[in-house]
């Protein structure tokens, strides 16, 4: 069986490989010493992309405790200045610990390193769902006091898919809080949260892809600057994502829809009501001026309410849940288009209706 010493030397060296080399070691292993390196090394197994769900959730829960007892213990011998950093992180372990006592959760990913904990946490099985959604949310975004709802808003959404006609085997909904998000005002009107993040969550959903032979539909979902940081990861790269939703979007970071890598028809858009921010055209311009991008209702129709604002995309039985989880079930001959405009979109009705002349 293998020992302690060669599973911290096998994972040191794989670390800077990418998630097929991950995938690769990891199938060659027996059972016997995939049991062993989740034991042994259950931390270290759980920086690696490409290693199955199953694996990475029964490891990483293991961890849990010995990131709490190592906080607690960096707590008490911090000085005023870092307490609240480590008190935030500890706080994140127990919401992490709650979120995972519901049922049909895996944990994917999680990381205490640096001023803030990482997570990313399933709702379904992503070692054998035909249909995945991987949500990336906006500034404000923090593992405490965000992943419990964000896991909620997943679950319902994965719900809303299967109601459409999928068996629930054949769905997950993923929350990657993986990133940095930005907090405030100053960094969100930065691109680098977005740049760092992006190449974080393409080696991600790489490595959801990577353990596995079977084809198989991956959804990105993007709300807010996690829509900038989510475009950002397909913007020319070479990534494994079949569909893009993309909702509050302040831009996409590019204007020529091509560079994201998908054919047209497969790159989504919700405006909502009364969301200044989707108005924004910060990050390029506002994506509904776009070509080829796929407008979705936010309105009232026969399929749910209208919902209004920045932050009530996924709100439970409303249009813009029905659109989104339409296409995270491969089911896009269901969803209900049409723009919502807002203000910005107005003025440049006005503009161009004047310009014709």
């Amino acid at each position: 069986m293998i020992s302690a010493d060669t599973v911290g030397a096998l994972i040191a060296a794989l670390k800077d490989k990418t998630p097929d080399d991950h995938a690769l070691w990891w199938n060659d292993l027996s059972d016997i010493d995939r049991d062993a390196v989740i034991d042994l090394a259950p931390e270290e197994l759980g920086i690696l992309d490409g290693i199955p769900g199953w694996a990475l959730d029964r490891a990483l829960r293991a961890s849990l405790p010995a990131h709490l007892e190592r906080l607690n213990a960096q707590r008490g011998e911090a000085g005023e200045a870092r307490r609240q950093e480590i008190a935030d992180k500890i706080a994140s372990i127990e919401e992490l610990q709650q979120v995972l006592t519901e049922p049909e959760r895996q944990l994917l990913a999680v990381s205490t390193e640096g001023t803030r904990a990482k997570a990313a946490v399933a709702v379904g099985d992503v070692d054998t769902a035909v249909h995945i959604g991987v949500y990336t949310p906006g500034m404000g975004s923090t593992v405490h006091g965000c992943i419990a709802r964000y896991d909620d808003e997943m679950d319902r959404l994965r719900s809303r898919a299967i109601a459409l006609g999928r068996e629930p085997a054949e769905v997950a909904s993923v929350t990657w809080l993986g990133y940095d998000a930005p907090l405030g005002v100053v960094d969100v009107a930065q691109r680098d949260a977005a740049i760092a993040g992006s190449a974080l969550l393409q080696r991600f959903t790489d490595g959801i892809r990577s353990p596995r032979e079977d084809r198989f539909h991956l959804v990105a979902l993007g709300h807010s600057y996690g829509s900038t940081t989510t475009a950002l990861s397909l913007i020319k790269r070479e990534h494994r994502i079949d569909d893009a939703v993309f909702f509050g979007s302040p831009g996409l970071a590019t204007n020529d829809l091509a560079e994201l890598g998908l054919p047209p028809g497969h790159v989504y858009l919700l405006e909502a009501k009364g969301d200044p921010v989707a108005d924004l055209g910060y990050f390029g311009n506002d994506p509904n001026w776009l070509q080829q991008i796929v407008i979705l209702s936010t309105g009232p129709s026969h399929v749910g309410i209208e919902v209004s604002g920045h932050a009530n995309y996924l709100q439970e039985g409303s249009t813009s849940q029905h659109n989104i989880a339409a296409v995270v079930a491969g089911l896009p001959d269901l969803v209900v288009g049409g723009m919502v405009p807002g203000f910005g979109d107005r003025v440049r009705q006005v503009i161009e209706f004047f310009d014709r002349d």
